[in-house]
């Protein structure tokens, strides 16, 4: 036979507990809806809705319902109704089976109660906490709680909380097996009980004093003590106690071999525990029958019980069973929950974090730039204005007027330099790209076109772009693009060449300010842009408006859709130039924009491709003056593809001299080969 349960207090009480049958539920709801009412008053409805109007019977509705009130106090900045709000909500989060959010909640009760200074609701909440543990078997963790809030309740003198206190300490003593030490804590919670006249907890408190000298074995003192708590119950119409202490007793009688008894009180426990429902008192009445009768050799009576018994021990088992499986789901669900929530947390901290840093970053760069343009352009304008004021004495100053000429020229020469220490040289760059080739030839001093490699994270880019202009104009802007490229890969990243295009883009418009009006600037650039990882051979290109030559003896077109490729054989049909055409927009403004797109193929060794702007095709020359044409230039690539990689450089300046012959260059030129 097992020792009878403990009667644990599970609450104990932050405000007067009514029951739902004692208060009227509409009327809190209406004084709790109406925002011409008191704060106070309105503070007072939604507690009592909560603690006296949910929680025992819908623990899910006090816990929303505490939310709204945690969030009134909240705008009232009234820290002990924020902290009442959340030990509500931990009673509500410990009966619907998630102690971990329990726990949770009334550690943060905890600190309100302290910046409030208000010590019952310290000592409430430290026996709250002690409930969860000592239910979860942490025995120790239990007792350190409840001797917190012992200590508050000696030092404000709260008997109520000191009888309950008690009681709890006495169960978790009696659970250690310390059983005069837990009737020690008993008697002093009887005492208090009986000055309170709580007869509903002195009844409790007899029951458990009971248990003690049962588990003492002194059967004889358990009984008289159960006796004393069944009067009450009976005096106080309390079933489920009455019920309790019949079984109680009759354990009891049964230890004394007091058999005739023992089955008079079970008979009585047990006809209550059906009219109550609870199916663990039918289960304990049905074992101390069995017991009873097999010791008096009634087996049938004996064995009828000993069926029921086991019966509703199962149903008792799988009932207990399911709910530490709901319990157990409930936790895990409330981890996951958290886990998650903390991440979203840490992902949008560390976002913020790289938007201010990019911002950051990006002003630099723009002050940077907007220094070295401010500072080139006055020497310009100065030298400017020396032009204009000698233009009137010409004739006079023709000596003074050269020597402007050579300081402009000059300027334009060191901004040259600075263009020149930009791009990077073929010594520099035979580190990173493979047999290469630039043709890189400026219609003026400087240049509007550039070309750009990197590498990073495993990849390597290769750009070739022409900027609106050329000449000093032109220069700036590919100083600005040189400059955007740079700074968006000083974030340690490998960008799509569509990503990269895409921020390039946004980085112009918001540099240079453009809208679509009238007014504002419309300069931008066309660009080829490749990504290329040597480790699987994989290219990824995006064109703004400049396309790429892909030489090769496979056919490429079979694997891209036909919108997107041009192909053209050379007469032999070795090998086949397939031409990626690109979009027809550039990076920059425009009217009508769409997002960048990329074309993915996986290289062959030995593939070559070509990258340029459009000053050959556009070049006037050859004996009719007409301009070269992109067709003319594709045929031109196909034909010298065969050569060295380092020797079509050269043919391809001369075929570029031949045609211009005494023409004037019309724009920058710019050509880069690449062999895989």
């Amino acid at each position: 036979m097992h020792l009878p349960k403990n009667c644990l207090l599970i609450c104990a009480f932050l405000f007067p507990c009514l029951g739902i049958n004692q208060i009227n539920i509409d009327s809190l709801w209406t004084v709790w809806n109406d925002e011409s009412q008191k704060s106070e008053d309105r503070l007072s409805a939604i507690k009592s809705i909560t603690w006296n109007g949910y929680l025992s019977n819908n623990p899910d509705s006090a816990y929303y319902f505490s939310g709204q009130h945690f969030d009134f106090a909240a705008g009232l900045h009234d820290k002990k109704e924020m902290a009442t709000a959340l030990y509500i909500m931990a009673n509500a989060a410990y009966r619907m089976g998630n102690d971990l959010q329990g726990v949770e909640k009334a550690e943060e009760a905890l600190v309100l109660y302290k910046e409030a200074n208000f010590e019952s609701g310290l000592a409430n909440t430290y026996n709250l906490i002690g409930n969860i543990c000592l239910s979860q078997k942490q025995r120790e963790q239990a007792r350190t709680y409840y001797l917190k809030s012992l200590e508050i309740y000696r030092a404000t003198n709260d008997l109520v909380g000191k009888s309950n206190v008690y009681n709890n300490i006495g169960n978790v003593t009696r659970e250690t097996g310390n059983y005069l030490d837990a009737l020690d804590y008993y008697l002093k919670s009887l005492k208090l009980k009986k000055e309170l006249e709580n007869k509903r907890g002195i009844a409790t408190t007899y029951a458990n004093i009971g248990n003690t000298h049962w588990g003492l074995g002194d059967f004889t003192k358990a009984e008289a003590y159960y006796y004393k708590g069944l009067l009450l119950n009976q005096e106080i119409n309390n079933k489920y106690g009455i019920c309790q202490a019949h079984i109680n007793i009759s354990s009891a009688l049964l230890k004394q071999g007091k058999h005739a008894e023992t089955i008079t009180e079970a008979l009585k426990g047990l006809d209550l525990a059906k009219q109550t429902k609870a199916m663990d008192l039918k289960a304990m009445a049905h074992k101390i029958l069995y017991d009873s009768y097999r010791a008096t050799g009634k087996t049938s009576e004996s064995l009828d019980n000993y069926e029921k018994y086991i019966l509703f021990k199962d149903s008792l088992d799988q009932l207990n069973a399911d709910e530490n499986l709901q319990r157990m789901k409930i936790q895990e669900e409330y981890k996951l929950k958290k886990q998650h929530d903390e991440f979203e947390h840490e992902l949008e901290l560390k976002t913020k974090e790289d938007e201010i840093q990019k911002e950051e970053q990006y002003k630099i760069s723009l002050f940077l730039i907007l220094g070295v343009v401010i500072v080139a352009m006055a020497i310009i304008i100065e030298r400017l204005f020396k032009i204009r004021k000698q233009k009137t004495i010409i004739e006079e100053q023709h000596e003074d007027l050269n020597e402007a000429h050579s300081e402009v020229t000059d300027s334009i020469n060191y901004a040259n330099w600075i263009q020149t220490a930009l791009l990077k040289t073929d010594d520099r760059m035979a580190a990173t790209m493979p047999d290469h080739f630039i043709l890189f030839q400026p219609k003026d001093i400087v240049s509007g076109d550039f070309y750009w490699v990197h590498e990073s994270s495993g990849y390597q880019y290769f750009c070739v772009a022409d900027c609106t202009g050329h000449g000093v104009p032109g220069a700036f802007m590919s100083m600005l693009g040189m400059s955007f490229l740079q700074e968006i890969f000083t974030l340690d990243f490998a960008p799509k060449p569509s990503e990269l295009m895409n921020l390039l883009s946004e980085k112009f418009i918001k540099a240079l300010s453009q809208k679509p009006d009238k007014t504002s600037p419309k300069d931008g650039m066309d660009m080829s842009l490749v990504r290329y990882q040597p480790s699987t051979m994989t290219l990824d290109f995006c064109g703004a408006n400049n396309g790429l030559f892909l030489v090769s003896e496979r056919d490429y077109t079979l694997e891209m859709e036909e919108k997107m490729c041009l192909v053209e054989a050379k007469d032999d049909a070795t090998v086949l130039l397939t031409e990626l055409l690109s979009q027809r927009q550039p990076v920059g403004y425009h009217a009508s924009p769409e997002p960048f797109v990329d074309q993915s193929i996986k290289l062959n060794r030995g593939d070559s491709i070509y990258l340029y702007t459009d000053g050959f095709s556009h070049q006037f020359g050859g004996k009719n003056h007409k301009k070269y044409t992109h067709a003319a230039f594709r045929k031109l690539i196909l034909t010298n593809s065969i050569e060295a990689i380092s020797d079509q450089q050269q043919l391809i300046r001369k075929e570029l001299d031949a045609w211009k012959g005494n023409y004037s260059q019309v724009d920058d030129i710019c050509v880069m080969g690449i062999r895989f």
